[in-house]
């Protein structure tokens, strides 16, 4: 039976209880009751300390009753409802909440498949189990389950496999060795192509052109975009190289660094025009028809929403981003500069912490690359080619001492 004990020198209170091989001590109440003193008499117990005493308790009894020293005779059941209450003492409620969910459905999904001795769990039903979990939709969102809750899933049922190696009594914990499974966007992250973007700034207001343009040529997040000022636009000199640059302050940049972003010849072009007939007791440089600064994002994309249905484009499923993308996606293309731009530049322009994380954002994949060495004006026809064959010339004997004859430029050397 498990016991509380009482500090009387820090006055904190802890409860002692066996774990089925040895006694372990837990604290439960860290700081002394108001007024108290070193040296105090003994107080009563908190209702907490008797909550946890009655749940080691409850562990305990059932411990034996499951005869946890024979692990291969312990079923899921009872090794996971042993671990929820030992869990229940100190957790969180929404901590438990996602325990006793997380418990629930790898029990009932093992009952399906036949799995019902603790032992029986190994990588390969972990893994399993993580495939079709993958696959569920999730009843708040009518989304598929997200990599964040099934990472959540995976630590819940590490951690309880964790205590029976602590203890013992298994070797290996077979989560270890099972990775969330990667899961492909079910929806195409979408942006505007040239053609799109210039059909939807004759939409749109001159507020709106001003924010289509900005964010199109520069990709910044939209909190950025809303809070860029004066300040941080740099027009360059005549002996600076560039057009200049659009600064994102650190506290504007979701990693808390801050970036530079150069300007296109359309977004200093813009930024010009905005600079010599803006108000100048307004900071911000996006401002709207009655408002000296936007302050939300659902402005803008409401605005833009109403605009692409006036231009006849589909309603984009964050518009936002698509901005974002529209930008990095050009610059790739070699739409936005006319010739395309290395991805690690992309990379540190729209302030990503890694090439990997902007192909995922731009949602470039490796089995489309094969498309970059296609010809621009397109294939040619089959059978041009075969009409220019029959309008080569007849080879002659005297073909091998012309070919002995010419020479060969090395373009190197040349220049």
């Amino acid at each position: 039976m498990a016991y509380a004990v009482f500090d009387s020198r820090r006055g904190t209170w802890s409860v002692r209880w066996h774990n089925g091989k040895r006694y372990q001590s837990e604290t439960i109440i860290r700081r002394p009751p108001k007024g108290w003193k070193a040296g105090d008499p003994k107080p009563k117990e908190p209702p907490a300390v008797l909550e946890a005493q009655a749940a080691r308790t409850r562990q305990e009894e059932a411990t034996k009753a499951v005869g946890f020293e024979r692990i291969d005779d312990i079923s899921l059941q009872s090794f996971l409802d042993a671990r929820e209450h030992d869990r229940e003492i100190n957790a969180a409620a929404n901590s438990i909440k996602a325990i006793q969910l997380t418990f629930r459905n790898f029990i009932a999904w093992c009952e399906k498949k036949g799995v019902i001795r603790f032992n029986d769990v190994t990588s390969a039903v972990c893994a399993a189990w993580f495939a079709d979990r993958s696959r569920d939709i999730s009843q708040k969102t009518g989304k598929p389950i997200s990599r964040t809750s099934l990472a959540r899933d995976r630590g819940l049922l590490s951690a309880a496999w964790n205590h029976a190696v602590k203890l013992e009594k298994i070797v290996r914990n077979p989560w270890v060795a099972v990775e969330i499974p990667e899961r492909t966007p079910q929806v195409y992250r979408g942006s505007w192509t040239p053609e799109e973007l210039k059909q939807l700034l004759g939409n749109s207001g001159k507020w709106l052109q001003n924010v289509l343009i900005i964010g199109c040529n520069t990709g910044l997040r939209i909190s950025a975009l809303l809070g860029l000022e004066w300040r941080d636009i740099h027009f360059s000199k005549p002996e600076e190289v560039g057009l200049g640059t659009v600064t994102v302050r650190p506290e504007l940049d979701k990693a808390g660094k801050g970036y530079s972003v150069p300007m296109s010849p359309l977004c200093f072009e813009t930024l010009q025009e905005m600079h010599r007939s803006r108000d100048k007791s307004v900071k911000a440089v996006i401002a709207g028809r009655r408002v000296k600064k936007i302050a939300k994002g659902n402005t803008t994309a409401e605005a833009i929403c109403l605009a692409c249905s006036k231009a006849g484009l589909p309603k984009p499923d964050s518009p936002n981003h698509h901005m974002r993308r529209t930008f990095g996606r050009q610059a790739i293309l070699g739409q936005l500069t006319g010739r395309p731009v290395p991805l690690y530049i992309v990379s540190r322009w729209m302030g990503h912490s890694s090439m990997k994380t902007t192909s995922i954002y731009l949602d470039i994949k490796d089995d489309e690359s094969h498309k970059w060495m296609e010809p621009v004006q397109g294939r040619p026809d089959d059978r041009a080619r075969q009409d220019d064959v029959g309008h080569l010339p007849e080879a002659t004997n005297d073909s091998q001492s012309d070919r002995s004859q010419t020479r060969i430029v090395d373009p190197i050397r040349e220049c």
